[in-house]
């Protein structure tokens, strides 16, 4: 990853995260439609997957987290897609961000 691209992809992840923080229920939302989830779950597993900073690794755990909480719908979109799905992915990353993201935690801990 270029490091205009870590750039573009941290910001867009922050965005979405500081959003979440003003009205979750409203990305939530648009974050929801099919062909939009899709995108986003793709996205995702990109950055989970691939050797990108640990800083944008975090910020797309919290964007997942964001995304799942108190949402039903949104929980069970993370188990969908292609394999391993996003959950999966996110019980295979190292165990420090199981210790210091707590919206991590939280997701693991409600959908498992």
């Amino acid at each position: 990853m270029t490091a205009e691209s870590e750039r573009t992809a941290m910001l867009i992840l922050q965005a979405i995260n500081n959003a979440a923080l003003i009205d979750r229920a409203l990305v939530q939302q648009i974050l929801s439609p099919e062909l939009i989830c899709a995108q986003f779950r793709s996205v995702i597993a990109c950055l989970l997957t691939s050797n990108v900073p640990d800083n944008i690794k975090h910020e797309a755990i919290l964007a997942v987290g964001y995304f799942v909480l108190e949402n039903d719908e949104n929980q069970l979109k993370i188990t969908q897609g292609e394999q391993p799905t996003i959950l999966q992915q996110l019980c295979m990353l190292p165990f420090k961000y199981v210790r210091t993201s707590d919206v991590f935690f939280y997701i693991t801990e409600k959908t498992v």
